[in-house]
């Protein structure tokens, strides 16, 4: 089995892009994730590795200065990560850069450059870690021979049916959210947009991650395209697709109205058919103007329910108010 290996620091987008990557390549390749050079370099398998597509984070990084030099063993066949010698500039990330690369070369690998900058990933050696993977796979055609798969196409564009869920006390609206989302994953493509990195009943999120905000990115770069790139935001709990964020909708603030507009477009440009909302205590009000209803969780005669009330009818929503309780049983 032929290799290509993928170095990228962030082990959560590694475990995204080598899982996209092994659905496009033929038969006869796999794909290979490694968290450092140095991880990479002590792999035992890594003789039989066709192509790499390197982090430039892992080329600048201050970690790679105190990583492995590579060097082959007495009477073998494979490398081995050995003490790294630090000769005069080691710490230079242009001479660390140039000492890595060729060391890959050396040995026959070719090497391409992962890049966050849109621009430099059009440039020769180089490829935007942000592209459908088929585009990357594209690049990699003199060493793979032969034309890469395409990588799932999305489905017909089809309207998206809108639910939100509203908290007036600060709970229970995730639990009650993933209970309609797997509700409606049964019968159609379902996407759970959560304001709690922790929806109940999911998996564990770590604290400091936020599926939000590469959301926003997207959004940022791509409009309404942004759903090619889905798998750089998306978790999964069961059949149900999960995007999770902070209360604010992300590290930098609400959703622009823009940005609402084309996650809406995005997600019927996938095929999916239904998005549940977890609003938390604050809807946003243009993907609440999308949702046909809107669950309250908490108390209906409190002073929060009423401010509420007012906010919707002025937006002309009050009507799609809906109790809590009709969600547990419808």
């Amino acid at each position: 089995m032929k290799t290509i290996a993928i170095v990228y620091p962030d082990r959560r987008y590694l475990e995204r892009l080598t899982m996209e990557m092994q659905r496009g390549l033929p038969e006869g390749y796999t794909a290979a994730g490694f968290a450092s050079v140095g991880e990479f370099a002590a792999w035992d398998e890594h003789v039989r590795v066709k192509a790499l597509l390197l982090s430039e984070e892992e080329l600048q990084g201050e970690g790679l200065g105190q990583n492995v030099t590579f060097g082959r063993g007495a009477g073998s066949a494979q490398w081995e990560a050995t003490e790294p010698k630090k000769p005069s500039g080691m710490d230079d990330p242009a001479e660390r850069r140039q000492r890595v690369l060729s060391e890959m070369n050396g040995r026959k690998i070719p090497v391409w450059l992962l890049t966050a900058e849109k621009d430099r990933g059009e440039e020769p050696g180089y490829v935007f870690l942000f592209q459908p993977v088929d585009q990357i796979l594209a690049r990699l055609g003199e060493v793979i021979g032969t034309a890469p798969k395409v990588v799932g196409e999305p489905a017909t564009a089809a309207e998206c049916r809108c639910t939100g869920v509203i908290t007036l006390d600060g709970t229970n609206s995730s639990a009650t959210a993933l209970q309609l989302a797997r509700r409606s994953a049964v019968k159609s493509k379902t996407i759970l947009l959560c304001v709690n990195p922790w929806p109940e009943g999911g998996r564990d999120w770590k604290p400091a991650e936020s599926d939000v905000s590469e959301l926003l990115y997207l959004l940022k770069e791509y409009g309404r395209d942004w759903y090619r790139h889905e798998r750089f935001c998306l978790r999964a709990a069961g059949n149900v697709k999960i995007i999770s964020g902070y209360s604010c909708f992300s590290d930098y603030g609400q959703f622009a109205d823009e940005d609402a507009e084309a996650f809406i477009a995005g997600l019927e440009g996938a095929g999916y058919e239904a998005l549940i909302i977890d609003f938390g205590a604050s809807p946003h009000p243009v993907l609440a103007e999308n949702c046909e209803e809107l669950y309250v969780v908490g108390s209906r005669s409190g002073e929060r329910y009423a401010t509420l009330e007012r906010m919707l009818r002025e937006d002309g929503l009050e009507d799609r108010l809906r109790s809590a309780d009709a969600a547990a049983v419808g």
